[in-house]
């Protein structure tokens, strides 16, 4: 089973899917997501749960967001935000 078929039935991404989709933006930042990821799912290493939000916000583009929404989602995974916290 690869890690998005496994993560697509788990329902702490259920969790993060949706705060992702429906929150303010001002509200969802990095930090705020994993601390969505984790209020749902055990802590797993830092490059597991980098890799799994990164690939949670690249599903989510292929969803009918408006273009706000996922212009603000790809700003997330920009380098300078996502791997910041992911490599401290």
């Amino acid at each position: 089973m690869t890690v998005s078929s496994s993560m697509a039935s788990h329902d702490g991404f259920d969790s993060l899917k949706d705060f992702l989709r429906n929150e303010p933006l001002n509200k969802i930042t990095v930090s705020k997501a994993f601390y969505e990821l984790w209020k749902h799912n055990d802590i797993q290493s830092e490059e597991n749960d980098c890799n799994h939000l990164l690939e949670i916000l690249n599903e989510l583009m292929t969803e009918n967001l408006d273009n706000e929404r996922k212009h603000h989602l790809i700003s997330l995974q920009t380098v300078d935000k996502t791997v910041i916290i992911c490599e401290n």
